[in-house]
């Protein structure tokens, strides 16, 4: 497979299993129905929760802009505007899957550990230690 945004392949056949993803909103209960999210943080809380870990701690998703930057980076060089309204999609997102976590009612506690996270406005602020 080839990344055609950057040109950068990728040689799966160096891999045991490939984990695919045909929808990305909401959670799935099994492998066959992962959920994307479209967002690396998405995939990483929905492989958790399929894994059975029972307290998840999210480092470094904040999903909003202070000044011109996010925590750790400008936007990937994207315009600032389209940037932002990419963090909105995936704000919208993670409210939605931690929504449909609570009422599948799938035992799993979920943290944010970032101060500045536009996540704490949903799920409960844990400082990292």
């Amino acid at each position: 497979f080839i990344d055609k945004k950057r040109n950068i392949p990728y040689y799966l056949n160096q891999y045991d299993i490939i984990i695919k993803s045909y929808q990305k909103d909401g959670i799935g209960l099994n492998w066959n129905d992962f959920r994307s999210g479209n967002n690396s943080g998405y995939c990483a809380m929905q492989l958790a929760i399929l894994m059975g870990y029972k307290n998840i701690h999210f480092i470094g998703i904040d999903l909003k802009i202070t000044g011109k930057e996010t925590h750790f980076h400008g936007g990937y060089g994207e315009q600032d505007e389209l940037f932002k309204n990419k963090l909105n999609r995936y704000y919208s997102t993670f409210n939605a899957g931690l929504r449909e976590i609570k009422e599948k009612r799938i035992r799993v506690n979920i943290y944010s550990c970032s101060k500045k996270s536009r996540l704490n406005e949903i799920i409960p602020y844990k400082e990292f230690i």
